[in-house]
């Protein structure tokens, strides 16, 4: 079964100022996807791990997207005494994707499109250590079941919304 695909990408990243500004987009187009969708679950093993494919029974989307901007300062610019030497990024960044952005079966995967804000700092003691922190909010967007009553069929449950919180610390000196 063959299909074909097409990507277009594109990002910027703009570092000036004391900010750092970056965004990407990417857009994809599978032609075929429903016969592609059709074709693996028509020959999908009944093991599902025998060939190391999880997957033989998902439906597969004609269309995918995906788009970020993140901004970063680093307040640490306008504090003379530290002279460079330290930056402290002070940041936030939006994303979504949505990997069935097209496609027949588009209602059955409100996974695939979820939002996501978070906002962080990364501290620079030295040009070699980062220490990272960051809380994101990640959400998706609620199914509209036009009033059915949970305990129907048809029914599509929500999906839980992801706080979450980081924190790490990051050494890098192979260039040196």
């Amino acid at each position: 079964m063959k299909g074909a695909l097409s990507i277009v990408a594109s990002d910027f990243e703009l570092k000036r100022w004391n900010w750092i500004v970056r965004g990407s987009i990417d857009y994809a187009h599978l032609t075929d996807a429903d016969r592609i969708s059709e074709y693996n679950k028509a020959n999908s093993t009944h093991h599902k791990y025998q060939d190391g494919n999880p997957f033989h029974n998902t439906n597969i989307g004609s269309s995918a997207l995906s788009y970020s901007i993140e901004a970063g300062y680093d307040i640490f610019s306008q504090v003379k005494k530290l002279n460079g030497s330290q930056k402290l990024y002070l940041f936030g960044r939006f994303e979504h994707y949505d990997t069935m952005l097209k496609g027949t079966y588009k209602s059955q995967y409100r996974s695939c499109a979820p939002y996501r804000y978070t906002v962080g700092f990364n501290y620079h003691p030295i040009k070699q250590i980062v220490v990272k922190g960051e809380y994101a909010y990640r959400y998706f967007q609620k199914p509209n079941n036009n009033g059915l009553n949970p305990d129907s069929p048809l029914y599509v449950q929500p999906f839980n919304n992801e706080p979450s919180i980081s924190l790490s610390i990051a050494y890098q000196a192979w260039f040196f």
